[in-house]
C-alpha cells in the first residue's frame, strides 16, 4: 500500500511468492535483502519515484522478474541489487540522476537484451556488474563523466560486438573489464 515508507532489510527475503510485485509509491526507502531469493516472483519491479538508492542485493536471485523501471532521482545502484535476475528481458533505462552502479548489479541478468545506454554523468561501473549478460547486444559508448570500470564489469557479455567508445576522462579500466 502507499502508506508504507520502509520496507525493511531482509523483509521478504525468500518468502516464496509466485506473482506480480508492487511497490506501494510511497516506499523509497528499500532496505538490503528486502526480496532477495524469490525466484518465483514475476513481472515488473518498478522503484518508486523518490528513491534514491537501490540498496545492495534488494533483488538478487529473483529469477522470474521480468524487467525493471528505475525513477529519475535515482542515484546509486548497490552491489548485487538485480544479480542473478536471469530472466530480465531488456537492459534497463537509467535515469541522468545516476551515478553509480555497483559491483555485481546486474551479474547474470543472462537473458538481459538490448542495448546498454548510460547517463552522461555515471561515474562508475562496478566490479562484475555485467558480468555474463550474454543477451546484451550493440557496441558500449562509455559517458564522458566516467572516472573507472572495474574488474569484470563486461566479462563474458559475448553479444557485445559494436563499437567501444572510451572517454578521455577514463582513468582506470579493471582487469577483464
Amino acid at each position: 500500500p502507499d502508506s508504507v515508507k520502509i520496507i525493511g532489510e531482509q523483509a521478504f527475503q525468500g518468502c516464496g511468492f509466485d506473482g506480480e510485485l508492487t511497490i506501494g509509491a510511497n516506499a523509497r526507502d528499500i532496505k538490503k535483502y528486502a526480496f532477495a531469493y524469490n525466484e518465483d516472483l514475476k513481472g515488473t519491479a518498478k522503484i518508486p519515484e523518490g528513491t534514491v538508492i537501490v540498496d545492495s542485493h534488494t533483488f538478487m536471485n529473483c529469477a522470474g522478474l521480468e524487467r525493471v523501471i528505475l525513477p529519475e532521482g535515482l542515484r546509486y545502484i548497490s552491489i548485487s541489487a538485480f544479480g542473478g535476475c536471469s530472466s530480465l528481458k531488456e537492459a534497463p533505462k537509467f535515469p541522468d540522476s545516476l551515478l553509480v552502479i555497483g559491483d555485481l548489479a546486474f551479474q547474470v541478468c543472462e537473458s538481459m537484451e538490448g542495448e546498454l545506454v548510460f547517463p552522461d554523468g555515471l561515474l562508475s561501473i562496478g566490479n562484475g556488474c555485467f558480468a555474463a549478460c550474454k543477451g546484451l547486444s550493440g557496441g558500449l559508448e562509455l559517458p564522458a563523466s566516467l572516472l573507472n570500470v572495474k574488474d569484470s564489469a563486461f566479462a563474458l557479455c559475448t553479444g557485445l560486438t559494436g563499437g567501444l567508445k572510451i572517454p578521455d576522462s577514463l582513468g582506470h579500466i579493471g582487469y577483464e573489464a
